[in-house]
């Protein structure tokens, strides 16, 4: 018989037997590939392929498209607050809208950051609910129009953006009826979601037709 050592744990294999109760596993050709090894077990043969996978890794530097990948990724997280942030806003002057079917124009005096920190990248959303005016949680309705309020940082404590306007494409198309219209300010969350922070109800219904 002959007797190799596991390349992993060090104990004895019988290399006269592919692999079974008294022999091991082989990878590599014996005295012919310099990197022939033996196991004595499946285990040992998992452990060594993960370390020699980890050792290749660490072996070679990143390449472009990896370098680029992990850049945008962090610019991708940048401006993004925690899930289950508890940022809120509030919207204490006007908030004019005017809806056609192609444009919506919204035109805010102010958004005021009410939150102990910096919020994370804010924007505003128009809507037609379906279920009455809002006051927090899922919105049910049609998401009707929506632009950045800042593209570069989100708000800081105690401060608030002013003259927010924009004429934005409409891209909803609710079916024929009566909706209450809603604004929302929405924060991005590093999960990649916009969650409502602060919103504002009108008195009066849309006729969408």
């Amino acid at each position: 018989m002959a007797f190799v050592n596991c390349s992993w744990c060090g104990n004895l294999v019988n290399s006269n037997y592919a692999e079974g109760p008294f022999g091991g596993i082989h990878w590599g050709e014996p005295g012919y590939i310099p990197e022939s090894h033996w196991f004595c077990c499946r285990r040992c043969h998992e452990e060594w392929e993960r370390e020699e996978r980890k050792r290749d890794r660490e072996s070679y530097p990143p390449s472009e498209a990896e370098l680029l990948f992990k850049r945008l990724a962090n610019e991708e997280r940048q401006g993004a607050a925690p899930v289950g942030s508890d940022t809120k806003v509030s919207i204490p002057g006007y908030a004019y809208y005017s809806l056609s079917k192609s444009v919506c124009e919204i035109n805010i005096e102010k958004v005021v950051n009410l939150s102990a920190h910096q919020t994370g990248l804010l924007k505003v959303i128009f809507w037609l609910s379906k279920a009455g005016k809002y006051n927090g949680g899922t919105l049910d309705g049609y998401q009707m129009a929506e632009s950045l309020i800042n593209k570069n940082e989100g708000l800081k404590q105690g401060f608030e953006f002013q003259n927010i306007t924009r004429s934005i494409s409409v891209t909803g198309n609710p079916p024929k009826g009566s909706y209450w219209p809603v604004i929302t300010i929405n924060e991005k969350c590093v999960d990649g979601k916009w969650y409502i922070v602060g919103w504002c109800n009108y008195k009066n219904p849309e006729i969408w037709s």
